[in-house]
């Protein structure tokens, strides 16, 4: 655990604590009063403590991950942040809001910058999938919840508790980061009666305006070319304005545009005649021939023709669950399905000497967008194999 978050944990009083709110799962949404021992841990936000190593496993995927914040400086979202941290300063107790906008808009990097921002409060990301009990400081709780689509279920438990809920004795703020607009919400929010919880406009983010895209793509090349001690890279305002008009609502996103910065540090000369999706693909096989790299170290097995093989196909197949675990790469080893793993009484272990492992299982790629993309490469390689693949992976 990080020295900063411990000190934390370990600041968090009792007499600080008016109660526990149970949030996720079938709960739905439940407040408690505070019963003896020591509270619960507070939500946290997950702030990478440092830019990944130069050359590292995972080092695109992590400088493109929210938690990294290659550039440290929010950017285009200053009207966005003020509406939210007003929304949770005021009004009832408990209050309900969707933000809304599509994948790489920079979601869940602006809510996990307002729960920075919120002083004297505990705030931090939660589970939709799963219950878990988190202290109500007087200042107040703000949860953020990721992803609300993939949990309907809990959403709906969610609403239906938080509509019967007595006022709570602080506030409490309830955050869902949603890539689906608030139109398609609003039938589950009246029918389960929580209308007046929920706030009737919804909080959008999309594309950023040019000039703020530019700022973004020039400090994040100029920032990561200094991590890695290189000479900062020529960006040239035309040739960007343009790249940007080629698809304006998708490489105006934050995410593609911090891809296209990345991709100009390695490649200066071959970035901006590429469109956002053929950035992503460049970057996440690159990465893939880092990782077969390490795999064939120690066992696995690469394709002749491309390189690529069942280090990176298995961080690839983590993407369709919630990472796999030590059954799971045993059955992804059979000899048949041909995946280019070591056999299965060695895979775990191999997987584990190739640093694919946290903890006790391969966890699924992130961000979501490398993440489909990631998949869509490994189902590619796979040819007819690919339904057996997809099944065993799901099994």
């Amino acid at each position: 655990m990080p020295g900063w978050l411990f000190g934390w944990i370990s600041r968090l009083r009792a007499r600080d604590i008016v109660g526990n709110v149970v949030v996720g799962g079938n709960s739905g949404i439940v407040y408690m009063v505070s019963g003896a021992g020591p509270p619960p841990d507070p939500p946290t936000v997950p702030w990478a403590e440092a830019l990944p190593a130069a050359g590292s496993l995972f080092e695109i995927f992590n400088l493109l991950s929210w938690k990294s914040r290659l550039v440290k400086e929010l950017r285009g979202r200053e009207a966005e942040k003020r509406s939210l941290l007003e929304w949770a300063h005021t009004g009832p107790r408990l209050r309900i809001r969707f933000l809304v906008g599509p994948g790489g808009a920079g979601k869940t990097r602006l809510a996990a910058e307002i729960a920075e921002t919120l002083t004297g409060w505990r705030a931090g990301f939660a589970a939709l999938e799963r219950a878990t009990t988190l202290p109500l400081s007087r200042s107040g709780l703000f949860i953020i919840l990721d992803y609300p689509e993939a949990w309907p279920t809990e959403v709906e438990s969610l609403l239906r508790e938080a509509a019967r809920m007595a006022p709570p004795p602080a506030p409490i703020r309830l955050l869902l980061l949603s890539r689906r607009p608030m139109s398609e919400w609003s039938r589950l929010i009246d029918d389960c009666g929580a209308t007046t919880l929920c706030d009737a406009q919804e909080v959008g983010i999309g594309a950023l305006p040019p000039e703020t895209a530019l700022s973004l793509f020039r400090d994040a090349a100029v920032g990561l070319a200094a991590h890695r001690r290189r000479g900062a890279p020529v960006v040239e305002e035309t040739a960007f304005v343009s790249w940007l008009l080629q698809e304006p609502q998708l490489h105006a996103l934050p995410l593609f545009v911090t891809a296209a910065a990345i991709h100009l540090v390695d490649e200066p000369a071959n970035t901006l005649g590429l469109r956002a999706g053929d950035i992503v693909a460049a970057l996440v096989e690159r990465e893939r021939k880092r990782l077969d790299a390490a795999g064939a170290a120690v066992g696995f097995r690469a394709n002749a023709a491309a390189g690529l093989g069942g280090a990176s196909r298995l961080v690839g197949l983590a993407a369709l669950r919630d990472g796999l675990d030590a059954a799971a790469l045993r059955r992804l080893a059979a000899p048949e399905l041909e995946i280019g793993v070591p056999q299965p009484t060695q895979v775990v272990d191999a997987a584990r000497a190739a640093q694919l492992m946290h903890g006790d299982r391969v966890l699924a790629p992130a961000p979501d967008i490398v993440a489909a993309e990631l998949l869509r490469q490994t189902i590619g390689d796979a040819g007819d194999r690919g339904p057996a693949w997809v099944w065993e992976t799901l099994s």
